[in-house]
This record gives structure tokens, sequence and C-alpha cells, in this order.
């Protein structure tokens, strides 16, 4: 890369403008999150970014591979991860699964109360995910 940051970020954001619409208005939505941060770079500007805000960060694998974070995320695994990653799980597999694991980690149901919130937030992620 050449040039100073200054030139780097204006040439991302002229480049943003030349997107779709639809796409547009995302990456716009990322650099509003990105303009308000004031804390150090690492796990929490990412959530940030990714619209979770602060201390509600996911993997960094759910970044890297979504699909197969999310397929692992939500107790796919062998056979069905396979056939998952290849067509795509059904609705009804997702929906029963998250709301299976949804139960066992909220404290009403004996989950841990500390890593609820994350734990929550993480399988809403991933059902979100696999279904679009």
């Amino acid at each position: 890369m050449q040039g100073n940051p200054a030139q780097q970020v204006l040439g991302a954001l002229y480049a943003a403008g030349e997107l779709e619409p639809s796409s547009r208005r995302t990456v716009f939505a990322t650099v509003r999150r990105a303009i308000g941060w004031t804390g150090p770079i690492g796990p929490d500007l990412i959530a940030t970014l990714a619209g979770f805000g602060r201390g509600r960060g996911l993997s960094t694998a759910a970044f890297g591979d979504p699909v197969s974070w999310a397929l692992d995320t939500l107790g796919f695994v062998n056979g069905e991860r396979a056939s998952a990653q290849m067509s795509g799980p059904s609705r009804s597999d997702v929906q029963q699964r998250f709301r299976n694991l949804l139960r066992t980690a909220h404290p009403d149901h004996g989950g841990d109360s500390d890593a609820a919130a994350r734990r929550i937030a993480e399988l809403t992620e991933a059902r979100r995910i696999l279904l679009g």
C-alpha cells in the first residue's frame, strides 16, 4: 500500500460509493460505527464494526468463515455438517437447534449467568448467518 492513512480511507470511501445501493448502506453504516470508535484496536472494535457493540465480540472464526462457524456454533457435526455446507441446513433444523441451545444457555434453565449474554449473542448470530 502506498499513501498516507487519510488517502487510503478516502480511496476506500470512494470505492464504497460505487457499490450497489443495498451494499453501500451496509458499508457506510460500518464506516459510521468506525468514526465513533474511541477504544483500542482489538476484539471490541471488531464487535462494534460488526454491529454487536463492546463486550459482545464474537470469535474471530465468525469473521473468517461465517457459515462454518455458524454450523459449529449450532452443533452441526460430521455428516450433518457436510450436508449442511453443501445445501444448507433446513430452516426448521436451524430453528430447532437454536431454540434447544438457547434454552440450555439461559440462566433460568441452568446456564452460566456470566456467560449467558455472550452465548445467546453467538447463537443468535449463527442463526442469522444460516437463515439469511
